[in-house]
């Protein structure tokens, strides 16, 4: 009969313990996590005069860029367009004439 009893005691002691091995190890944890996390200051705006935002009543107007130039023997030239990507025009023919790998 008492060595039911010392189980028993045995038994919640153990649980006991363990659940508070948990809670001290999630405090001291909790605990290093808030002191290594730098401190948050409030933040406030600069002293000085403030400037108010644009209106944009008109909607929003993209900025058209002026073609790039370059100089030469003081005059300013723009550089040439660069050719497109046309390919010529292959028969039918021609295409099923041609190997395929």
């Amino acid at each position: 009969m008492m060595m039911g009893g010392m189980m028993a005691w045995m038994g919640f002691w153990m649980f006991f313990g363990t659940l508070l091995f948990i809670v001290v190890i999630g405090a001291v944890v909790w605990l290093l996590v808030r002191a290594l996390r730098p401190q948050r200051t409030p933040m406030t705006p600069p002293p000085g005069p403030q400037q108010e935002p644009p209106l944009y009543q008109q909607g929003y107007q993209p900025t058209v860029p002026e073609p790039e130039t370059y100089q030469e023997g003081g005059q300013t030239y723009p550089y040439p367009e660069p050719p497109s990507a046309t390919y010529p025009h292959v028969p039918q023919e021609q295409q099923e004439q041609q190997p395929h790998f």
